[in-house]
């Protein structure tokens, strides 16, 4: 499809998903009128060229379990509404110019599995209210300059958290030992930040006595079910600003040391 998305979409009212993704050829905004569309469970447009803001009727489609809006031009802040969408599993909001805060209300999402807002221009720190998202998967925050504060220490209750990644922001303190208790977790990346003393022991037990499985690259399935497999993971991507003569963390498990 070329061209904008038509706001004639919202006739169809028995529509449960909206895919027009990867295409780079859908322009203009999102309709409001998409709102309306109260069976829509997804919502993807990732990849294209759509601008402006989140349209806050979007909001009113309160069925959708999956928005995915990766990799366009949005410009604003993050809704507070969005806490409205307590059936959401995934929100994909990477690779665009979102700015503002976190918003608290995301703690209504509570099974959310995918929060990925890295590569935007975010601030602020990561809310105390987001304790109860222990559904998360994926995290990631990385390329948001603005965003500091700690990395919270509940974080390591996130027991299906896979990936964790907060790269390139303005993050600082140490780095919390109770991250050791994710023992599903595949990746993290915590370079080129604030984070000072040493990676914890519990950190580096993750990790896999496989020498080779910090060389795979994509080793995540698309399959996010509960399997019992996923409890035989290992965390094969550990990166840190340990390089340098004075390295402001100490790790001899990291598989990638930054300056």
């Amino acid at each position: 499809m070329n061209g904008t998305l038509p706001k004639e979409l919202a006739k169809l009212v028995n529509l449960q998903e909206i895919g027009f993704d990867g295409n780079q050829l859908i322009r203009g905004s999102i309709p409001s009128a998409l709102g309306n569309l109260n069976d829509l469970r997804v919502l993807d447009l990732d990849d294209n060229r759509i601008t402006g803001q989140i349209p806050e009727a979007i909001f009113d489609a309160t069925g959708l379990q999956t928005l995915d809006l990766n990799g366009n031009l949005l410009e604003g802040t993050i809704s507070t509404r969005f806490g409205e969408l307590d059936s959401l599993r995934i929100v994909m909001l990477e690779n665009n110019t979102l700015t503002g805060t976190l918003p608290s209300q995301l703690e209504k999402l509570s099974d959310l599995r995918y929060l990925t807002l890295d590569n935007n221009d975010l601030e602020g720190s990561i809310p105390n209210e987001y304790a109860v998202l222990d559904q998360l998967q994926f995290l990631t925050l990385n390329n948001n300059a603005g965003i500091s504060g700690s990395l919270p220490s509940y974080i390591g209750s996130f027991s299906s958290l896979r990936l964790l990644s907060m790269f390139n922001t303005g993050m600082s303190g140490t780095i919390p030992t109770e991250l050791g208790q994710l023992t599903r977790l595949e990746a993290l990346y915590l370079h080129n930040a604030g984070f000072r003393g040493t990676m914890p022991a519990e950190i580096c037990n993750l990790r896999s006595d496989d020498d080779g499985a910090s060389d795979r690259i994509g080793f995540f399935s698309d399959d996010d079910s509960d399997d019992d497999g996923a409890s035989d993971r290992r965390l094969e991507v550990l990166t840190a600003d340990c390089g340098g003569d004075s390295p402001k963390v100490i790790c001899t498990c990291c598989t990638g040391c930054f300056r």
